[in-house]
Formats: C-alpha cells, sequence, structure tokens
C-alpha cells in the first residue's frame, strides 16, 4: 500500500494484514480516522498485521484511531520506523494505544529482527492514548511477545508512555 488513504472505517481495522502477508510494504499513507470511541459505538485499529516476516511500515501518518492505531501480533525482520502517530483531542478519536506489538492466541508474538525506530507519538495535551507503546499481551492474554529491537521513538501526552506487560523473552531498548 503506498501513498493512500484509508478513513471512515468502524469495527474493523482499515487494513489488515493476515497470516502469511509476507514482505507486506506500507509507506507514505494516511491512516485515520476510523472508528468511534464513545460509549456504545464501533472502535477500529489503523493496521493490524496478524503475522508476518520481512513488513515494512514507514513514513505514515496514522490519526485517530480508535483501538490501537497500529497493532501486530507477530512480525519477524519487519521495519516500523519514520511514522507520525497522533490524537487530535476529541474523546471521539481517542485510543488504548497508538503503537502495540503483542500476540493473540492464534500469533506468534515472535518480533527476531525487527527494528522498531524514530517513531513520533503525540496522543495530544487531552492525552488521548491510554498508552504510547505498549509491548506484550497484557491485559488480555498471557504474553508470548519477545524479539525486537526498540529505539529512537519519541512519546508525548501519554497517559502511560510505554508499558510492558507480559514478555516472554527478551526485547531490546534503548
Amino acid at each position: 500500500l503506498h501513498k493512500s488513504m484509508l478513513r471512515n472505517f468502524a469495527c474493523a481495522p482499515s487494513q489488515k494484514q493476515g497470516p502469511g502477508a509476507d514482505r507486506a510494504t506500507l509507506e507514505d499513507n494516511v491512516i485515520g480516522p476510523n472508528g468511534d470511541h464513545r460509549p456504545g459505538t464501533i472502535w477500529a485499529d489503523g493496521i493490524t498485521i496478524h503475522d508476518s516476516r520481512n513488513a515494512v511500515v514507514r513514513r505514515n501518518l496514522f490519526v485517530d484511531n480508535t483501538d490501537v492505531q497500529l497493532i501486530l501480533g507477530g512480525c519477524r525482520n519487519c521495519r516500523i520506523e519514520n511514522n507520525r502517530f497522533i490524537h487530535r483531542g476529541s474523546f471521539t478519536g481517542a485510543s488504548f494505544a497508538a503503537l502495540m506489538l503483542h500476540s493473540w492466541p492464534s500469533t506468534s508474538g515472535d518480533f527476531t529482527g525487527t527494528i522498531v525506530r524514530n517513531n513520533r507519538i503525540d496522543c495530544s495535551p487531552a492525552r488521548r492514548c491510554g498508552y504510547g507503546i505498549m509491548l506484550g499481551a497484557a491485559p488480555w492474554y498471557a504474553g508470548r511477545m519477545s524479539g525486537g529491537q526498540i529505539s529512537g521513538n519519541d512519546v508525548t501526552n501519554a497517559m502511560i508512555r510505554i508499558n510492558i506487560g507480559g514478555l516472554s523473552g527478551p526485547v531490546q531498548g534503548h
């Protein structure tokens, strides 16, 4: 996916990469707003990648995706870099997390060789993300997330900048 706009999706991610979607490339896109965070309405991820290898998510703008802006359940040798995640301040565009690496019961949680770097996350002065970066499957599942290098990311205005919950192996950060 290149130079596209994905917006106004409800109850599902605007783009979902299922198992075996290896070498997916998402560059220079605008993703969002998607979903509505008000009670009784439907939340939506921006991009969901279940389990992949060699995927590239680079230079995208994620705006007001209401569940998780970008969520991955496993991604070996992937590059998640130079993306911007923003919330404009309205409660309807709030999210659980901006960027999340974890595992579902059906995914590996394996991020060996993956680099997550130089991403900018701004949850707005109204603090419209619970977590800037969430690592691990908690609070939903027993964790299997491991691997990866996370560095040089800038998180502002999140309720919690980075949360690590339920890892099953080493993750390198600096």
